[in-house]
């Protein structure tokens, strides 16, 4: 397997109407840098598209650098609002993209 995805309505009900989440995103490490995570992203955000989805959120380990290079490079930007840690003492951060 080389990856795989995960989307869906967005989870947050304080989430704007017509938002979608990615719920996950995994790239096998021999992967990365092959388009792979792009081509995942890109077959995600259509989906959204396809449900009525204008707006995509996900969240994203404040120390996973690579993956909040990955997200900001794809249009997603870090919110101000969105920092949890639903993962024990693990800062998550909120990031957003405008699904055109």
């Amino acid at each position: 397997m080389i990856g795989y995805v995960g989307v869906g309505p967005e989870r947050d009900e304080t989430a704007p109407p017509n938002t979608g989440e990615l719920y996950a995103l995994f790239v096998h490490p021999d992967h990365w840098g092959t388009g792979a995570g792009r081509a995942l992203t890109d077959a995600a955000c259509a989906d959204l598209r396809a449900a009525n989805c204008g707006t995509v959120q996900l969240w994203v380990l404040e120390a996973n650098t690579r993956a909040r290079r990955f997200y900001a490079r794809y249009g997603f930007t870090e919110t101000t609002d969105g920092t949890r840690s639903s993962l024990g003492n693990l800062p998550e951060l909120r990031m957003t993209a405008r699904l055109v």
